[in-house]
C-alpha cells in the first residue's frame, strides 16, 4: 500500500509546475486566436481568505489565479484517494506501481478541468460580454453591465455551465491526443491491454472526489456561487460534452474508452462517501444544457463565441 508523501515546500512547488506548465501549453494556441502582445500567466494567492480560483483580464494581461487555500483544501481528498483501501484498489495505475504516491498525477488531472473551466470564462467571451475585467465582479454584480439583465442565479448558473462544457471539450481533446500518441504507455507500461481504457478508468474515478469536493467547497466561494453540482458534471458535462471531442481527435468512435471513463465514475460513486443513491440514480436532464445556451443567446452572446456541443 502506498503511502502519502509529505506535503512539504518542494511537493507544492512540484503542484505549481504543473500548472504552469498547462498555461505554457495553451499559450501558442490562445496567441494565435488573441494576438501576440497578450500575456497569460498564473498566480497563487496566499489569502487566506481565498478560496475560489478567479479570471481577471487587465488590458493585454489575463491572469488565472488559483488561491493556496483551494490547493490545500483539495489535497485533503487527493491524500483521501491514496489512503482509502476501497478507493485505493480501484485506481489501475496502483495496481501497476502499488508502493507509488501518485498524488501528482491526479493533480495533473484535476488542474487540467479546474484551469480550463477559468480560461472559459475568457475565451467564451464572458467577461467581455459583461464588460468586466474580472469573474468575481460579476460574481457579486446585481446586474450584468450592459445588458441590463438581472445576474440571478439560473443566469449565473448557465454561465458556468457554459465554462464547464468548454473545460470538458478541452480536457477530453488532451485525452484524445495522449491516447492517439500512445502516451498513457509511459504511465501504464506495465499493464497489458488496451492501456487508454486502464487510463481513462482512472481519469473518471479521479473526477468524482474533485467534483463532491467542488461541491462542498462552493458555499465558502460566497452566497453567489452557482457552479453545476457533481451530478450535472459527472452525468451530464462529461458524457454529453466531452466524448465526441475524444473520439474526433483519436479518429475513430472507439465505445469501449467511453465506458471505461463511466465504469471509472461509477467506481468512484460507489467507494466515495456512500453517496451510490443520490447520484448513480438521478438521470440528469440534457435538457438543463439547451436550456443554458438559449438563456445565455438571450443576453447576447454570439453563437459563435458561446461554447457549444455536438451531438
Amino acid at each position: 500500500m502506498a503511502k502519502v508523501k509529505a506535503r512539504t515546500p518542494e511537493y507544492w512547488d512540484g503542484i505549481k509546475k504543473v500548472a504552469i506548465g498547462q498555461i505554457d501549453r495553451w499559450r501558442r494556441d490562445l496567441l494565435k486566436l488573441f494576438g501576440p502582445t497578450l500575456v497569460f500567466k498564473i498566480e497563487f494567492s496566499p489569502d487566506p481568505k481565498r478560496f475560489s480560483p478567479t479570471i481577471r483580464q487587465k488590458a493585454a494581461t489575463v491572469t488565472i489565479d488559483v488561491p493556496e487555500m483551494f490547493l490545500l483544501e483539495l489535497d485533503e481528498a487527493v491524500k483521501w484517494m491514496i489512503e482509502d483501501v476501497p478507493f485505493h484498489d480501484c485506481i489501475c495505475l496502483a495496481k501497476a506501481y502499488p508502493e507509488d504516491d501518485i498524488s501528482v498525477t491526479i493533480w495533473m488531472h484535476w488542474l487540467i478541468w479546474i484551469l480550463n473551466h477559468e480560461l472559459a470564462h475568457f475565451y467564451a467571451g464572458h467577461l467581455t460580454l459583461f464588460q468586466t475585467s474580472s469573474w468575481a465582479e460579476f460574481e457579486v454584480a446585481e446586474t450584468c453591465p450592459g445588458t441590463g439583465l438581472l445576474s440571478d442565479p439560473e443566469f449565473r448558473r448557465a454561465l458556468e455551465l457554459d465554462a464547464d462544457i468548454f473545460a470538458a471539450q478541452a480536457m477530453f481533446y488532451s485525452l484524445g491526443r495522449m491516447t492517439k500518441m500512445e502516451d498513457w504507455k509511459i504511465l501504464y507500461g506495465p499493464q497489458k491491454g488496451d492501456v487508454a481504457k486502464f487510463a481513462l478508468c482512472d481519469i473518471g474515478l479521479f473526477m468524482v472526489p474533485l467534483c463532491l469536493e467542488l461541491g462542498h467547497m462552493a458555499p465558502k466561494y460566497g452566497p453567489s456561487s452557482t457552479h453545476p453540482d457533481a451530478k450535472a458534471r459527472l452525468l451530464g458535462v462529461f458524457p454529453i460534452a466531452g466524448w465526441d471531442v475524444y473520439f474526433r481527435t483519436i479518429g475513430q468512435r472507439e465505445e469501449s474508452h467511453f465506458h471505461a471513463f463511466m465504469e471509472g465514475i461509477y467506481e468512484g460513486v460507489k467507494n466515495t462517501f456512500h453517496i451510490k443513491e443520490s447520484i448513480i440514480h438521478k438521470p440528469f436532464e440534457e435538457s438543463e444544457i439547451e436550456s443554458a445556451r438559449q438563456l445565455l443567446l438571450s443576453a447576447g452572446m454570439h453563437k459563435k463565441t458561446l461554447v457549444q456541443t455536438r451531438r
